[in-house]
């Protein structure tokens, strides 16, 4: 059975950043793919729609070749994973030190890496634009944030 594609875009960007790492307490690498000018499906018989909002990809169960290898060769902590607490199989991060699943979930509460509260947040990550299409299976999420963050790395922007 072939993946419910939801997201398609000519382009992605790679967001990078730190967590606290729940289980060993260790501050580990994270990562999410975020998209600003995107086609978005919410089930297989709607209407693709254009959105060129920024959005942050959630729970990502499938993603194309391509786009998959160039974010693994800037995250290779991502792999895909199970967890008990979403009882989901997606691509997650892993922390650096003792392997432990990174949970989208929480790397998206206020205040994490990836729902930043003030500047400070934001200035601690970083935008990697990479110029490939991207097809996926995932939620996503939009928050002003992520305006700015974008505001902060144009280089793809037209």
């Amino acid at each position: 059975m072939s993946p419910q594609i939801s997201h398609m875009a000519q382009h992605f960007g790679i967001v990078l950043g730190s967590a606290i790492c729940w289980q060993c307490q260790q501050n580990t690498s994270v990562s999410a793919l975020l998209l600003d000018k995107f086609q978005q499906r919410f089930d297989e018989d709607d209407p693709w729609e254009q959105t060129t909002e920024p959005s942050l990809l959630g729970f990502i169960s499938f993603i194309s070749p391509e786009a998959e290898n160039a974010w693994l060769q800037e995250a290779p902590l991502v792999a895909l994973a199970a967890t008990r607490s979403s009882e989901a199989t997606y691509y997650a991060n892993h922390c650096s030190h003792c392997g432990a699943v990174q949970g989208d979930w929480h790397l998206r509460e206020p205040g994490a890496a990836f729902f930043p509260v003030d500047a400070t947040g934001i200035d601690s990550l970083t935008l990697r634009w990479i110029r490939k299409p991207i097809q996926a299976a995932a939620s996503s999420a939009q928050s002003s944030w992520q305006d700015e963050l974008v505001a902060r790395y144009p280089q793809i922007r037209q």
